[in-house]
């Protein structure tokens, strides 16, 4: 359970100096200041390695601490979240030398392990302020910090494989260390985030995660969002195919990992430039393998040479909305002029609110790609949609009686989609 003043108080009136030199490596300034000057008062003198270490940081005595190098690491991270302590403890943390990388992690995982007895509340914001403070010691590292996380994650040193097993199950620090190789940018790192697209990758063997999807569907994207970050042209063919492990994830669950993923993809496919354009084109010309993300990043790169296949697909229903924004992003006289032909099609949602851009269209358009578009059964429905809809369209939008009973219809529908989108 979480250490208050009073706790301090207690520890100091029963003697338990063990308790009080305990409360010496939490982050909270007032009870650590409270603990030290409790033990003061009852003149205990620190005899072993770790009271020494404590008592040091305590009181400021930070230099040669390099005998005591792993009780440190152990006891100072907690202390890291300490704005006023982080300089002093990180700068010795660095001065070790960057091959404690490794350690320090270990410890990371040990610490997160020794908070069940924390409410969930109290457990999710240490574990976010200590993976925040260990991100920016790791910075401090430079480029040495790629070359200890690398193999870490392909096993390269034996040494490190070992240690790293104490990680085991440890989601958010796998997570964690595959979100720092993306905000490095090393292509140096690919390497090590490309096994993590797999569905068995080895990664989630190490980490004890192969009998939870969920997780291992987690560390997935967070290794496409890496390398979406790193941009690196030669993982374009690998990211096109990667696919999240879904089996056994629940159908909202599903969405959502397929959603994450192409908005990872797109941003990866955009970060790369030029390089991705003609990988994109072959998509579009690849009638099986068709996604709305090609269209998207081809109009983001405002790519002139794709307008004509754009505006083929947007003559397709299912594809005309996404067709649109990227003839508009392209922003040339005849994407423009292209992109106003398509609009001019309406449909009966359309028709009903007035605008294709109002919010009830935009959640129905949602829920068509996000659900009805996932299923055989749903595109069928779409498709009928779509044939029927531009004569009812016209009928509707002529006629005011069948406006307002279309509205009282497709408001029904919007709250009942609503509600699902948002659960």
């Amino acid at each position: 359970m979480p250490i208050t003043l009073e706790n301090v108080k207690k520890y100091q009136s029963k003697g338990k100096t063990s308790k009080l030199v305990n409360c010496l490596a939490l982050q909270y300034s007032d009870i650590r200041k409270a603990a030290y000057q409790a033990l003061v008062d009852m003149n205990f003198k620190p005899t072993t390695d770790k009271e020494i270490v404590l008592f040091k940081i305590n009181n400021g005595e930070l230099d040669d601490l390099i005998q005591y190098k792993s009780l440190f690491l152990e006891t100072s991270i907690m202390l890291l979240n300490d704005e006023i302590l982080f300089n002093d403890i990180s700068n010795v943390i660095v001065s070790f030398g960057a091959d404690v990388i490794p350690e320090l992690l270990v410890h990371v995982s040990t610490l997160f392990k020794s908070l069940d007895g924390f409410s969930s509340e109290e457990k999710k914001y240490i574990s976010i302020q200590t993976l925040n403070s260990i991100e920016k010691v790791l910075l401090k590292f430079g480029d040495e910090v790629i070359d200890q996380l690398v193999p870490i994650m392909t096993k390269e040193n034996n040494k490190i494989s070992i240690d790293i097993l104490s990680i085991e199950k440890d989601v958010d620090l796998i997570s964690f260390i595959v979100e720092i190789l993306g905000d490095l940018k090393d292509k140096r790192a690919v390497p090590a985030l490309l096994p993590l697209l797999k569905k068995a990758s080895m990664i989630s063997v190490i980490a004890g995660l192969n009998q939870n999807i969920a997780d291992r569907a987690n560390i997935q994207l967070a290794a496409v969002n890496a390398l979406s970050k790193i941009a690196d042209p030669t993982t374009i063919e690998t990211l096109m195919d990667v696919k999240i492990e879904e089996h056994g994830l629940s159908t909202d669950s599903s969405l959502k990992v397929r959603e994450e993923l192409k908005k990872a993809k797109i941003r990866a496919f955009v970060n790369m430039g030029d390089v991705s354009i003609e990988p994109m084109l072959n998509i579009l010309n690849n009638k099986k393998r068709v996604d709305f993300s090609a269209i998207v990043v081809l109009g983001r790169l405002k790519c002139e040479k794709a307008i004509p296949i754009i505006a083929e697909y947007g003559k397709k229903l299912s594809y005309k909305e996404e067709a649109i924004k990227a003839l508009k992003q392209i922003n040339t006289n005849e994407s423009k002029a292209l992109a106003k032909e398509l609009e001019t099609k309406c449909f009966i949602a359309t028709a009903t609110y007035g605008s294709p851009y109002c919010n009830e269209v935009q959640v129905l358009r949602e829920y068509r790609n996000r659900v009805l578009l996932q299923s055989s059964v749903g595109k069928l429905f779409v498709d009928i949609y779509y044939f029927v809809s531009p004569t009812l369209a016209t009928i509707i939008s002529k006629n005011n009686w069948l406006k307002r009973f279309s509205k009282l219809i497709l408001d029904k529908i919007f709250q009942i989609i609503s509600n699902k989108i948002t659960d």
